[in-house]
């Protein structure tokens, strides 16, 4: 029988972990950026011009999103969406190891 660390372990590579990961991270601070100004999922939903039930939705994690969905939500709270790549520490090490790419002639 698999150890709850050792299903962590394994899962933890998947893309549906750190996708589920960055959900909970743009939910979190789509809420923060709610409570800074105040707004309920009412005044979101009315923001976006949908329902507070989809609002609820977006808050519980039962959505999907697109990326034009989260800028949406993202400037109807007054921010803006910024998207990246973040080297994750193991592969940070891999790429201090290997050699850096040169830029040629066509770059």
């Amino acid at each position: 029988m698999e150890t709850y660390s050792e299903l962590i372990r394994r899962l933890s590579g998947s893309l549906e972990y750190h996708s589920h990961g960055a959900m909970r991270s743009y939910v979190r601070d789509l809420m923060h950026a709610m409570d800074r100004r105040g707004m309920r999922n009412a005044d979101l939903a009315a923001a976006i011009g949908s329902s507070p039930a989809y609002i609820t939705k977006i808050l519980r994690g039962d959505i999907n999103f697109t990326l034009a969905t989260m800028t949406k939500l993202a400037m109807a709270v007054g921010g803006r969406l910024d998207v990246r790549i973040v080297a994750r520490p193991h592969a940070q090490q891999a790429r201090q190891r290997a050699p850096s790419r040169q830029p040629t002639a066509s770059s």
